[in-house]
Formats: structure tokens, C-alpha cells, sequence
């Protein structure tokens, strides 16, 4: 019998010889997967990088696609469903990194405001965070995560997902004017377009002109997709002081991202908020067990990830953890001052290893 040709996204972390014995497997960089290559390609492995719609598609031997992300807005589903292509990603596998991601940025933030206050002993500060409300706009896996480390620490949060609480018939998440009316303002949802709740430009002027009306002066945060918050209404909003600061992972237009934005943001990153260890790991282990159900193959296995992750319990411990890692305004850094690499940021970026939480 023929092997399977798989084409496979070269940056994928832990992937390479998983299935060089059963199939024939080609690596490439995500964006030089194309027509031509995937044609004879009976699946492929990708990344948000490689757009799987009818151009690629059309014509080609494709019946898996997996992609070792948590969305898929990078595949035309209905094109995949109506031809038989069976897409498959990796929900959850980076939850736990976009959210410590969150929460490092978050206590990074306002340790410097209260550096103005003159709280800047790390129990003082403990207590000012646990004053603060925040505000978590989408509730799946990742949402979870933010509002399980808020909890840890001892922080208010208010859930608005409101596809989630139709689905689940729940009436105790909040509504969104109440949601923007945080001190903290992080959005965790898909991109989407259509439906009844499309996320595509969610947080525009209307939006914002709601948060400038309530006076809190929230820090905004996009660790979810870029597009979900209109930039140009972020940065004049930012401009007129209605807003403190902003956290910004993801953009709109990757990689020729909005050079103001990016000057104006308190931590700037090129789309690594679930850049760890863990969080690539968990994605490939995901996509691997997918593509092996989906061709019978009983031979490929990944390797065990065996690494030390530092174990904090109390609220103080997980404050003083992030405080004493740095690593994201050094990565804002590089980005503000390089900004035209910001795919070879993202490609050659050292992923972070994760806290592991007791509480």
C-alpha cells in the first residue's frame, strides 16, 4: 500500500520523524504550503499561518487537516465539510499559557502604577490587586483559565459569553455593559464574521464610548485574535486618556501590524501569548492523536515532555512569580524596536515554561 504524503508546518514544535516511517512527510514553512505542493498532499499539519480555503484546496487529494492552534478561522470550514476534508485543531492547548501571559502583563501593569502610590511592598500590592475587577469577555477554555488564576489570587471577575450562556440556558454571567464597567478588560473569544454574535471589530467606538462613559479608565487586553478590537478606535481612545494602557498579542493585519499601536501599548508581543513549553507540546500530542486516528496509524508516538515547572500555591507566591519574570516587557522591547521581523519574532521565539498553580 502507498504511504500518505503529510506536508507539515515546519515550525511545529515536537513533531519532526513522528511519521517519517509511515508516511512520506514533507516540511515547510507555513506560508510556502500552496496550491502546487498540497496537491498531491493527502493531509496537512499547519499553523494559523497557511490559509486553507478553495485556492489551496481545490483539486488536491487533502482529506485531514489539522492545526495545532486553539481556531480555526484560518480554514473555510463549510469549503472542508462539503468536500470531505476532515479538520481537526487543538482546543485548550494553549489556555494555561495565554493566561499566565494575561496575568503576568495584568500585575506587571499595575505594579507600576502603584509604584505612584507608594504600595510597592508585594502585600500591599496583593491587596490593590484584589480591589481591581476584571472583566473577561468569552468563557471557553482560555476565559477559564484567566478567571481561574483571578480566583487564585483573589480578584473579582465578571464572565460575558453570552453564545455560552444561551447554550448552557445560564443566567448568572453578566451582561456587557456591566462587564465594561472593569478595571480590566480582556477579550477571549473566536473570530467570527457572521452569527448571531460576530466578534469581527466587537470592541469599536460604541464600545469604547460605553467604557469612557463609566470613567474607570480600563487596561484593554487582546490575547485572543487580532480584528477583534478595532485599532484606530483603541488608539484614539488611548490618546484621549480614556483608557489606562493596552496589552496587545494580537493584530490586526499580521505581521505589518499598526506601528502607533504598537509604540502606545504597555507590552507588545507578536502573537506568542500561548508560546510555552507546555502549551506547544499539548497542541502537537493533540493533532498527532487526531491524525492517527483518522489513517489507522497505531506506530507513531510523541515523546514524554519531562521539565521542572515551579509550583506556586498562595496568592502572594503567584503575585511574586510574575513580578520577578520579566521576560514580557523584554519581549515588548524587541518587538517596538524590530517591529519588521515580527514573523521571525514569532517563528524563533524561546518558548516559557509554565507555573505550575497548587490553589
Amino acid at each position: 500500500m502507498m504511504k500518505k504524503r503529510i506536508i507539515i508546518d515546519a515550525d511545529i514544535p515536537y513533531i519532526r520523524n513522528i511519521f517519517d516511517k509511515t508516511a512520506e512527510v514533507q516540511y515547510l514553512k507555513g506560508k510556502s504550503i500552496n496550491a502546487g505542493n498540497a496537491k498531491s498532499a493527502d493531509a496537512l499539519i499547519i499553523r494559523t499561518r497557511t490559509r486553507c480555503d478553495e485556492k489551496l484546496l481545490q483539486n488536491s487529494d487533502v482529506s485531514f487537516i489539522g492545526t495545532a492552534t486553539i481556531g480555526t478561522d484560518h480554514i473555510d470550514i463549510d469549503y472542508c465539510n462539503s468536500h470531505g476534508i476532515t479538520v481537526r485543531n487543538a482546543p485548550g492547548c494553549n489556555a494555561n499559557a495565554v493566561a499566565q501571559y494575561v496575568w503576568n502583563a495584568i500585575i506587571h501593569f499595575f505594579y507600576k502604577e502603584t509604584k505612584n502610590l507608594q504600595l510597592v511592598d508585594t502585600a500591599s500590592f496583593l491587596n490593590y490587586l484584589k480591589r481591581l475587577k476584571v472583566g473577561i469577555i468569552g468563557y471557553g477554555h482560555v476565559g477559564k483559565a484567566v478567571a481561574r488564576i483571578a480566583k487564585s489570587i483573589g480578584t473579582d471577575f465578571y464572565v460575558y459569553d453570552p453564545p455560552l450562556a444561551k447554550a448552557l440556558c445560564n443566567n448568572s454571567f453578566f451582561q456587557l455593559n456591566e462587564v465594561l464597567n472593569s478595571d480590566i478588560i480582556t477579550v477571549h473569544t473566536p473570530l467570527t464574521s457572521d452569527g448571531d454574535y460576530p466578534t469581527l471589530h466587537m470592541i469599536d467606538e460604541n464600545i469604547f464610548s460605553t467604557i469612557e462613559s463609566n470613567g474607570r479608565k480600563p487596561l484593554i487586553i487582546n490575547a485572543a485574535r487580532g480584528g477583534i478590537i478595532k485599532e484606530e478606535v483603541l488608539l484614539k481612545h488611548l490618546e484621549k486618556g480614556s483608557i489606562s494602557g493596552c496589552i496587545i498579542d494580537c493584530w490586526e493585519n499580521e505581521p505589518d501590524i499598526n506601528k502607533d499601536v504598537l509604540s502606545s501599548a504597555f507590552i507588545a508581543t507578536p502573537h506568542i501569548a500561548g508560546y510555552s513549553i507546555q502549551g506547544k507540546y499539548n497542541a502537537t500530542k493533540q493533532i498527532v492523536n487526531e491524525l492517527c486516528t483518522a489513517f489507522n496509524y497505531s506506530d507513531c508516538e510523541i515523546d514524554w515532555l519531562d521539565i521542572t515547572q515551579k509550583e506556586v500555591k498562595t496568592p502572594l507566591e503567584i503575585v511574586e512569580t510574575f513580578l520577578a519574570d520579566n521576560r514580557l516587557e523584554e519581549d515588548t522591547k524587541r518587538l517596538k524596536t524590530d517591529a519588521e521581523n515580527f514573523e521571525i519574532q514569532r517563528n524563533t521565539y524561546d518558548y516559557r515554561n509554565e507555573i505550575k498553580l497548587l490553589s
